[in-house]
């Protein structure tokens, strides 16, 4: 794709949507306070889905991609602070006990692939 070449992965990424994935039969009313499936709670996971353009569908990889997950209280919106994410997938985040109620986001940046030149010295004769 354009810019690729050397490397570098520019205007590929369109949007990221963060998936909830929650264990079977969560959440409840009862436990809960409702029952939306697409509501995060304690033991679910959320992954940051990739949308990019259609002409770059390889470089729409999450292996491309570094991942910060990041929460907020409802209280205080504007407030994030990073997560310390030890899932294996870093697209995936599972929710913790203390995480419940919370706002979540990913920040997704390409990774650096571009090899740094060598430096060149003039030589003089």
């Amino acid at each position: 794709g354009d810019s690729a070449a050397d490397g570098t992965i520019s205007n590929k990424l369109r949007s990221v949507t963060i998936n909830v994935v929650n264990e079977s039969g969560k959440p409840t009313d009862e436990l809960n306070g409702t029952n939306d499936a697409n509501t995060p709670v304690v033991g679910g996971t959320l992954e940051a889905v990739l949308e990019c353009a259609a002409t770059a569908a390889a470089e729409c990889e999450v292996s491309n991609y570094n991942f910060t997950w990041q929460m907020a209280d409802a209280g205080t919106p504007d407030k994030f602070t990073d997560l310390n994410n030890t899932n294996a997938e870093k697209h995936k985040y599972i929710i913790k006990g203390t995480e419940q109620n919370k706002l979540f986001r990913v920040h997704v940046t390409p990774k650096t692939t571009k090899a740094t030149p060598e430096n060149k010295r003039a030589i003089r004769r």
